[in-house]
């Protein structure tokens, strides 16, 4: 059974920044953060994570999840809303709520990557 999205519009902006896996220096902001335990998806995290070391040039990430009404999804990320999808991944299935989610992930010039909520950019 699919889980419902949480309410994310408290989310602007980030005090916190959070570290979720120690295979990947990579850090996620307060909204994500709150995304990921409410609805136990850090696996969503360790894609994007997984993907990191083929985008070192790319500074700015669109990632999207498509679940589709048999729980299967797609995870996608271009490099700006109009751009062609660099990235794509099949999910067999998943309990993330049915439907679109979009978040971006950023690259500093450490070459570290924030993930977080487009309302937190």
């Amino acid at each position: 059974m699919s889980k419902t999205m949480p309410d994310l519009s408290g989310f602007i902006g980030s005090c916190g920044l959070y570290q979720w896996c120690q295979i990947f220096p990579h850090v996620m902001t307060d909204g994500i953060k709150y995304l990921a335990d409410t609805l136990e998806c850090y696996w969503l995290l360790d894609i994007v994570g997984s993907y990191q070391h083929k985008l070192r040039t790319c500074d700015f990430q669109l990632w999207r999840i498509e679940v589709l009404v048999d729980n299967s999804a797609l995870v996608s990320m271009r490099e700006d809303t109009n751009e062609p999808v660099v990235i794509i991944q099949e999910v067999p299935y998943t309990d993330f709520p049915v439907g679109v989610f979009e978040f971006y992930a950023e690259r500093n010039e450490t070459g570290n990557v924030t993930l977080l909520l487009k309302s937190e950019h």
